[in-house]
């Protein structure tokens, strides 16, 4: 049950990305201009060009949509926590990684996302993009 408008944002964001042009729309849509998006494991992403370069590096990669199911989802004022089960999807529908990740998310006063850290098994990654 989604009890506040951050929780929705955090649902959407997590569950609508279907394509690359679905997934930048929400991106664009829910995160702030300066938002920080930490990722296990690789390089900090600050602000939406860095956001953008790393989405795009991603595609690059093979990457297509996000199939994922959120287990669990929790908020205190402006911070939403979600444990989620995640599947990364080529185009064709094969799975390139499954990964657990627990995810924090911080809004601003404007309601978006001002800053995103996940946190998973690094190897999964490694595995799959290095």
């Amino acid at each position: 049950m989604i009890k506040n408008q951050y929780e929705q944002a955090v649902f959407d964001i997590l569950t609508k990305q279907d394509s690359p042009e679905s997934s930048q729309a929400l991106y664009d849509k829910h995160c702030s201009d300066d938002c920080l998006w930490e990722n296990t494991g690789f390089p900090p992403a600050k602000g939406r060009e860095q956001i953008n370069l790393l989405l795009k590096s991603l595609y690059d990669n093979d990457y297509y949509s996000l199939d994922q199911t959120v287990r669990h989802m929790m908020s205190d004022g402006n911070v939403v926590m979600a444990e989620r089960y995640e599947k990364m999807l080529r185009k064709d529908g094969s799975v390139i990684a499954e990964f657990m990740i627990v995810g924090v998310f911080e809004f601003d006063d404007n309601g978006q996302i001002c800053a995103w850290r996940d946190y998973y098994d690094f190897t999964i990654a490694q595995k799959a993009f290095l």
